[in-house]
């Protein structure tokens, strides 16, 4: 069971509305579920204010789609060191389209720093990794191979 902590910041990920679930696969496997066709969130939830071309910014872009699976696994990885893996799937009628699984070793290796070292208060996230990786899609692409994706598009 996910702690109050944690529930709370999933709400802060990118994407959150489009968020279908979330759980603890195991004591440190966090899994994110995304929806994957806007038909099916709006029927989950008919009093959204979203509409189809805010889900389309999200998840019809294939660079934004990567963006946001890299960026937000990495993410739950520096807030959570319990978390050895987190795994973000984006979902079509239950079936798995595109998967992320961000290993906290793997990712750590490449980096050559802890990931759960950083932090957003002394600027080392943002400064090491935010400007280093994320505004740079060529990095974006390097660590989405790395952190073991398959887009099923």
């Amino acid at each position: 069971m996910l702690n109050k902590e944690m529930t709370e910041y999933i709400t802060y990920l990118m994407g959150a509305p489009f968020i279908k679930g979330y759980n603890l696969l195991s004591k440190n496997h966090l899994q994110i579920m995304y929806y994957g066709e806007f038909d099916e969130f709006i029927n989950d939830k008919p009093d959204s204010n979203l509409t189809k071309e805010d889900f389309d910014s999200y998840f019809n872009e294939n660079e934004t789609t990567k963006k946001l699976m890299v960026s937000e696994s990495v993410r739950l990885l520096r807030q959570f060191p319990f978390l050895e893996c987190v795994t973000i799937d984006i979902r079509e009628n239950d079936k798995v389209k595109t998967e992320v699984h961000s290993l906290r070793s793997k990712l750590n290796e490449y980096l050559g720093y802890k990931i759960e070292d950083l932090s957003v208060n002394n600027g080392s996230w943002h400064e090491a990794f935010v400007s280093e990786y994320l505004q740079n899609p060529q990095k974006i692409d390097e660590l989405f191979e790395l952190i073991e994706c398959k887009m099923r598009y």
